[in-house]
């Protein structure tokens, strides 16, 4: 199966867990659970809602095209209403995080990228060609490793 984005193979998300910060819609929560994800949540401060109704006079009630779209295709995408910055309150760790359309829109965006690192799952890294893999069994990672989900080089 072919796809627009490689970033959003199948092989990426198969039996993985997934963190959807800044959420909207759904529209990548739902995408990664129909790759084959395991576990999706989705997280959103629903600043939209307050956005919307002052721009155009509509109130929205919070979260509705996400709980409809879950409702019409029979998601199990688990929605939370916070703050991205606030995503480590989930007491979880997630083998992706995925972050579309706000990262322009924070405040300290390196310490909003050191947040959703701080919930990502610890990864396998690659391995360098020529190495086996009983050559790095029991290997610490360190900042800076080159990781790979799938523990093959790229």
């Amino acid at each position: 199966m072919a796809t627009a984005s490689p970033s959003f193979d199948p092989e990426r998300f198969a039996g993985r867990s997934v963190l959807d910060v800044g959420a909207f819609d759904g529209f990548y929560s739902f995408l990664a659970e129909r790759r084959g994800a395991s576990r999706v949540v989705a997280v959103d401060n629903e600043q939209y809602v307050d956005w919307v109704a002052a721009r155009f006079g509509v109130k929205l009630a919070p979260a509705t095209g996400f709980h409809a779209i879950a409702q019409v295709t029979g998601s199990q995408v688990e929605y939370h209403r916070m703050d991205g910055f606030a995503v480590g309150d989930l007491k979880e760790r997630f083998d992706v995080v995925l972050c579309f359309g706000i990262l322009h829109r924070v405040t300290d965006p390196i310490a909003f990228l050191q947040t959703l690192a701080d919930v990502l799952a610890p990864i396998r890294p690659a391995l360098p060609r020529g190495r086996s893999r009983r050559q790095w069994r029991g290997r610490r990672e360190t900042p800076g490793d080159l990781h790979t989900r799938s523990g093959r080089s790229r």
